[in-house]
Order: structure tokens, then sequence, then C-alpha cells
């Protein structure tokens, strides 16, 4: 297993809600995914946790609507699935601290 795979293993295994952690367990490879936050905790202090992603699959995959479509984990431990139509641009704008921000 990768160093990437055995920190998403113990956020899966720590930190996430159960339904993903079990998710994880039976259908993903944590090779799949990355880690897009490489700041401090104590950097998110003054945001809320669901609005930080943390982890993301590498390669999106196209949805049964035809849009791409890719997981995402965040600092409280939930994730969700996304879906775009614009490369994930504006979802990453809005969500993915970029790593020279992340220890101002």
């Amino acid at each position: 297993m990768t160093d990437n795979a055995q920190l998403l293993a113990v956020f899966a295994n720590e930190r996430a809600e159960p339904a993903f952690a079990e998710l994880v367990a039976r259908h993903i490879h944590l090779d799949s995914f990355e880690i897009i936050y490489q700041g401090s905790r104590s950097d998110l202090t003054n945001i809320p946790p669901r609005r930080v992603a943390l982890i993301r699959e590498q390669q999106p995959w196209l949805a049964p609507d035809g849009n791409w479509a890719r997981t995402y984990g965040y600092a409280d431990g939930a994730a969700s699935i996304v879906e775009s139509d614009d490369n994930f641009q504006s979802w990453d704008a809005q969500h993915v601290i970029p790593p020279a921000a992340s220890g101002q």
C-alpha cells in the first residue's frame, strides 16, 4: 500500500462517516484517491468543515446522466459524489484550498 493509500485508510477508518468507511472497505481502491488539502487542521478553525475537500478521486468517471463525476471526502469525515459539466473547476474553486493558501 502506498503512503497516500495508508493516509486515506486512516481517514476512512477514523474520520469518515460509517457509510463512507463501509463503502471504502467494500468497493474503493484507496490508490485511486489523492490528498488535495495540504494544510493543518488549525488552518480550518474559521471554515465549516463540510466546505473543505481533503481527498478526491484522481480520475473522474462518466455518470449515468452523462456528466463527469468524482468522489470527494471532507474535513468533517463526510463524503459525496460530485457531478460537473465544467471539469470540476467551479466546484473545486469553492471547496479546494490550494497548497500555497493553506499555510497562511
